[in-house]
């Protein structure tokens, strides 16, 4: 007889009422080249896609990334994105396929061209990151001008100001340009109006 490896597949599902039902599904067995005993293998698969806003392109991407990545960290995924864990077994494919399918889920159909031809959840990610990181100098010149033109006047609230200001601040990190918290404080404060200012 072959070597056969079955792979046991548990669907989380909730229903309207908030209660939980799981079934269990054996698929046929898996030739394998490495047994010569039978295995089983338990993956729970959630059928939800990630609770964050979907990937837009370049705009949000910074945001999204940071969103998406604490889903995957929280389902054990991760590993198999950053390429740290390997893909030697059944359930290691299995879970790296459902990474997969995480990420696709959480983009719009517009960066599908990123993710359609990908055979790995890294590949995937490798690829929206060299489509949408944006190191070109001319976006990281931007970034700054903006940082050092933001005013409090073009801002609904001071906590909105504030929020811009670090958004951007992290998004120019994101590209490698760190501002240090000093010049965040004196690029802030020199948002505000005039007669809020002690100097």
């Amino acid at each position: 007889m072959a070597n056969d490896e079955a792979v046991t597949t548990t669907t989380s599902s909730s229903l309207q009422d908030g209660s939980g039902s799981n079934s269990t599904t054996t698929v046929a067995p898996i030739p394998s080249a490495v047994n010569t005993t039978q295995s089983t293998y338990t993956v729970n698969v959630t059928s939800n896609a990630p609770n964050i806003p979907k990937l837009e392109g370049q705009a949000n991407y910074a945001s999204w990334k940071v969103g998406l990545r604490a889903c995957l960290m929280l389902e054990g995924l991760f590993g198999y994105v950053e390429g740290q864990l390997p893909l030697d077994t059944v359930t290691d494919r299995l879970k790296d396929q459902a990474a997969q399918a995480k990420i696709t889920l959480a983009v719009q159909p517009q960066c599908y061209v990123h993710v359609k031809n990908a055979t790995t959840s890294k590949e995937i990610w490798d690829n929206l990151h060299q489509a949408y990181e944006g190191r070109s100098m001319a976006t990281k010149f931007e970034l700054q001008r903006i940082l050092f033109n933001s005013k409090q006047d073009d801002h609904p609230s001071m906590e909105l100001y504030i929020t811009h200001v670090l958004e951007t601040v992290q998004k120019l990190a994101d590209m490698g340009k760190i501002i240090d918290d000093d010049d965040v404080a004196f690029v802030s404060s020199m948002g505000y109006p005039r007669i809020m200012r002690t100097w």
